[in-house]
């Protein structure tokens, strides 16, 4: 679960004294909607308050990432 794997970066970023968690997200399907054909730039309402508040912790770093055709790239 998402929330374990958080609380387990959270224990060694503690632990080992580090000064950064990253956290790399796949945008389609997790950020934004996924329809296989195209790009999407529709995001999801519900990942919309979570980004902000993790986006706003000194220590995070968000990296974000996708796949997409080479079409889309723009």
């Amino acid at each position: 679960m998402l929330s374990d794997s958080i609380r387990q970066a959270y224990k060694s970023f503690i632990d080992r004294g580090w000064n950064k968690i990253y956290i790399a997200l796949d945008v389609h399907g997790t950020c934004a909607k996924s329809n296989y054909k195209s790009a999407s730039i529709e995001l999801l309402p519900e990942c919309l308050e979570p980004l902000r508040y993790i986006s706003s912790l000194p220590e995070v770093c968000i990296i974000l990432y996708t796949c997409c055709y080479e079409s889309d790239y723009d």
